[in-house]
């Protein structure tokens, strides 16, 4: 039969050997989780690197599509300047006639 200090030698030497299992577990979780969040970081850098290449291209589009508006719009000046001429010779032309 075992002494009772071969027992207690025998108890202490299995709690410091799961004090180091749990010890390597808790290592490993944080591990875990910190690949976890450098991952999580890494995908969050990429959407933010797509994000800004899609406003650079929605600027551009924008300036674009402004650029467009204002030939349209000096287009249309252009185009309402020609017919009122058009109009104050043909308002003329039927006055002299009168």
């Amino acid at each position: 039969m075992r002494t009772f200090e071969s027992m207690i030698n025998r108890f202490q030497l299995k709690r410091k050997e799961l004090e180091v299992k749990k010890n390597n577990l808790s290592i490993f979780h944080l591990s875990f989780f910190l690949q976890t969040l450098i991952h999580e970081n890494e995908m969050f850098y990429n959407r933010q690197q797509e994000l800004d290449v899609l406003l650079v291209e929605l600027d551009r589009h924008l300036n674009n599509l402004t650029t467009q508006y204002e030939t349209f719009e000096n287009i249309q000046k252009d185009n309402r300047r020609e017919l009122e001429i058009k109009f104050d010779k043909h308002q003329v032309k039927t006055s002299v006639v009168f």
